[in-house]
């Protein structure tokens, strides 16, 4: 649990932890705007993986607090329709009803 103090200290609702993680990581981004983790992991004194989790955890958390929540979009996408199955086409190329109708040839 939290103490008052550490209440305090808290950023937009995050710890310190968690907001040293995702400023680093916008500070460790790539060319590519993604987050460079073997950079945020020598940062932070963590694994790359762990970096990776931590951040993502972070992220989350900061989305969930503030409205960056995407799920909230999904769950109100209608999902009732059902797909259609489309029947596949025969291997040899003509269906069975015209080798019925077909003369035998023997």
């Amino acid at each position: 649990m939290s103490s008052p103090a550490d209440k305090k200290n808290d950023f937009l609702g995050l710890t310190q932890k968690d907001a040293k993680l995702l400023l680093l990581g916008i500070a460790c981004t790539s060319e590519s705007d993604k987050v460079d983790f073997a950079k945020l992991a020598h940062k932070m004194g963590y694994t790359a993986n762990s970096a990776r989790v931590l951040h993502g955890n972070a992220r989350r958390k900061l989305q969930r607090l503030h409205g960056g929540d995407e799920t909230e979009d999904r769950k109100e996408i209608d999902t009732s329709a059902k797909a259609t199955v489309t029947p596949k086409k025969s291997q040899s190329g003509t269906s069975t009803e015209s080798k019925k109708d077909a003369p035998a040839t023997e």
